[in-house]
Parts: C-alpha cells; structure tokens; sequence
C-alpha cells in the first residue's frame, strides 16, 4: 500500500518488539523476519505505537533531530512506506 503525508498509521500489535538505546529489534513471526531500526527508523517507530499522521511523525522529527520540515517529511515517508512493506504498521481507516 502506498503511504502518503496524510495516511494514518500505528505499529501492529502481534510483533514483538526490544527497545535499546539508539535502536529497535523488531521481531515479526508472521515472516520469521528480524528487523534492527537505527535511531531515526526507532524515533519514527516509537511514535507509531498510537495511531498518528506520517505528517505529525514529520514534524516531530524535525523538532527532535533539527532538520529542516521538507527532509524530515522526505525521510518519515521514505521510513514508514518501508515499515508498510515489511509488515510492520497497519493504515488505518480515517
């Protein structure tokens, strides 16, 4: 599914998920996939464990990481359309 600004979106449930410092395991066993997220992929994932805009992810990057509003709305897009492939995050309905 492609995966726009305004597509809503949150974390499945049924994944198992370890949290270290600076990165996310994220463990899927629907495809016997392990995936390690680096701080900004762990930033974006820690944002999706509530239903959220790939928008609102963005801004909040931007505060976070002090990049400017069109590379943080570029690299949250570019990181949640590859979550979506992995199976990671569910879009939710408005």
């Amino acid at each position: 599914m492609k995966i726009n600004l305004f597509t809503k979106i949150k974390q499945k449930a049924e994944l198992m998920v370890k949290e270290f410092p600076g990165e996310v395991v994220v463990l899927n066993p629907e495809a016997g996939e392990l995936i390690i997220l680096n701080e900004t992929s762990a930033f974006i994932w820690q944002r999706l464990k509530r239903r959220t805009s790939v928008e609102g992810i963005a801004k909040s990057l931007c505060k976070v990481f002090k990049v400017g509003l069109k590379e943080a709305k570029k690299d949250t897009l570019s990181i949640c359309q590859q979550l979506a492939n992995q199976g990671l995050i569910q879009v939710l309905k408005r």
